[in-house]
């Protein structure tokens, strides 16, 4: 085989790589600017105990009040139906009953600069409208007063419904049985007496099965506060005091370094 046959070996060059010892950042270098600036870390860490401190006692426990409402219902053709959906009463209580209630607290107490939010949901998979409100434990009587009223708006709603289908089963009932003794007296038809029975039958059932918007329970007071607490308020806090400071010892070592090297460049 002639030499012109072979493949040409191109020489390989390896290039060392030359670092310097003042690239390379040592854990060692870390930990000795850490120790350097002990005290400015101390200080930052102090100051945000002190203020982690200072928040947890101003931070007031928060409780949910709570209650629950039943719509009205009443008996047609042997079913029983609700006045109205919970969806239609949900959006009056969140565009009107809500906002008049609240409307007049703020003309009961113009000068309370607190702020009420009262909330209105339909639990999964039920009929039942669940009133809530968030506030302090001193504010116990103010926050179920609140829902009170909330309720009251809705029974004296579905009040006009109850009072009308009750007066209009009364009189049903009161006519039928009127008509039934002067068939009783005038004629011995067993089938329309019968039909009469039965009819005043259904207007006693219907009349008993009516049921007017209750509260399931009164106003509650949660067992426990909700939303965050004072503990996680103070470690988050005393955390979030430790990163700054490890961030301003560093930050402060750079800024140490570049005024050297400012000084160094300096003409004699």
């Amino acid at each position: 085989m002639k030499n012109k046959d072979l493949p040409e070996v191109k020489p390989i060059y390896i290039h060392e790589a030359n670092y310097s010892a003042d690239d390379e950042i040592s854990l060692i270098d870390l930990v000795l600017v850490l120790v350097k600036r002990v005290k400015l870390i101390s200080a930052i860490i102090i100051i945000f105990i002190l203020f982690a401190f200072i928040s947890t006692q101003l931070v007031t426990k928060q409780y949910t009040y709570s209650t629950s409402l039943e719509i009205g219902n009443q008996m047609i053709n042997g079913a029983i139906k609700s006045f109205e959906s919970p969806q239609t009463l949900l959006a009056k209580l969140q565009h009107s009953f809500i906002p008049q209630v609240l409307n007049e607290q703020y003309k009961t107490n113009p000068s309370s600069d607190k702020q009420y939010k009262i909330e209105a949901n339909i639990p999964k998979g039920s009929a039942i409208i669940v009133l809530e409100i968030k506030g302090p434990a001193e504010q116990r009587d103010v926050m179920t007063g609140l829902l009170l009223k909330t309720f009251k708006k809705v029974r004296l709603d579905h009040g006009r419904i109850y009072n009308s289908v009750k007066q209009l089963l009364s009189a049903n009932l009161k006519q039928a049985k009127a008509e039934l003794t002067l068939l009783k007296t005038d004629t011995n038809n067993v089938t329309e007496i019968t039909t009469k029975q039965n009819l005043i039958e259904s207007y006693s059932s219907r009349l008993a099965s009516l049921r007017n918007t209750r509260e399931i329970s009164p106003p509650m007071q949660s067992l426990s506060p909700k939303g965050v607490g004072k503990a996680l308020i103070f470690i988050i806090t005393v955390l979030a005091g430790i990163f700054i400071a490890i961030f301003a010892a560093f930050f402060a070592e750079f800024v140490t370094k570049v005024r050297e090297e400012q000084l160094n460049r300096k003409p004699l």
